[in-house]
């Protein structure tokens, strides 16, 4: 949970040019204070009470809410100066590296790289994070879905299909399969084939028409961890219909209603049962599957011989 970018503090080396004391002017700045525990001088180590706060979707007493958490831990920390270049290191954290012409020890003031009128202040018993607020904050820019380009005719999933249409019993579907290439097995079937195009296909299997369009195919390592796929199938005149979402757990999604398709850890005991946690339970991930209705759809519809 300590996934935390540039947030830390600092040491001392043997050469200490700066003062301690000094008092730094940190007025109009937004910061974060840690209190420095221990400097290491020798090791080139120190450690740090170090915290961060998450909004996130929490189960607490039965009752689904949107809350700020507070983690907190003792850390220690390897750091090195080379070059009038500042480098933090812990096992947890990543720190973007830091600047300063003018430090010979790890106390002082350091500018970030990466990050503009950002800076390290690291006395002897603090760490700051300080930064200065933009006039005109970068308004987030949401990309649009990327669709991953699929050859349906020739796809897993149409094998599923086809299994399903014409064996008893077997009817299993997985979203992985629309992209997924499928075997060249039609004469495996009783298969009439009759329009296909990139994303739908339609076919006859004894006596009965099948239309299918895939609607979306929105993989996750394409679209920042959300994947969401769709589809849908006619069979005669009855429709079935396919629908896979998954992604982070976002204020929108943190609903009572929503609670079957959330899944979480516990922060006490992660190694409980659901039933058995009393604390709060953290909610990371909405998935919505209908994969079992829609089998049980084309299974229903389907004329078995």
């Amino acid at each position: 949970m300590l996934g935390a970018t540039a947030l830390f503090t600092a040491c001392g080396s043997d050469d200490v040019s700066s003062n301690p004391s000094e008092a730094y002017d940190l007025e109009g700045k937004i910061y974060f204070a840690f209190p420095i525990t221990s400097i290491d001088k020798k090791n080139h180590q120190f450690s740090m009470d170090f915290w961060f706060s998450e909004d996130a979707c929490i189960y607490r007493d039965s009752k689904v809410l949107w809350d700020t958490l507070i983690y907190s831990a003792n850390l220690l920390f390897d750091y090195s100066i080379e070059n009038h270049r500042l480098a933090l290191e812990n096992e947890y954290v990543h720190f973007n590296p830091a600047w300063s012409e003018k430090n010979k020890s790890l106390l002082g003031v350091w500018n970030l790289d990466e990050e503009e009128n950002v800076q390290y202040i690291i006395t002897q018993d603090t760490f700051y994070y300080a930064g200065t607020k933009t006039e005109n904050p970068k308004e987030e820019i949401i990309p649009e879905p990327v669709e991953t380009p699929i050859v349906l005719g020739e796809s897993y999933f149409m094998y599923d299909m086809y299994r399903c249409v014409q064996y008893d019993r077997i009817c299993y579907f997985d979203q992985w399969h629309f992209s997924k290439k499928g075997p060249n097995s039609l004469h495996e079937f009783r298969i009439d084939v009759h329009d296909s195009t990139s994303n739908s296909m339609s076919f006859t299997h004894e006596g009965q028409e099948f239309f299918i369009n895939v609607l979306h195919v929105q993989d996750d390592s394409l679209n920042n961890g959300k994947a969401y796929y769709s589809a849908i199938t006619v069979i005669d005149q009855d429709t079935c219909f396919y629908e896979y979402t998954r992604s982070n757990v976002t204020e929108d999604l943190c609903k009572e209603e929503n609670l079957k398709y959330l899944m979480g850890y516990s922060r006490d005991d992660e190694d409980a049962e659901l039933e058995d946690i009393k604390g709060d339970i953290v909610m990371f991930e909405y998935m919505k599957n209908s994969i079992e209705e829609f089998q049980k759809c084309i299974y229903n519809h389907t004329k078995k011989q």
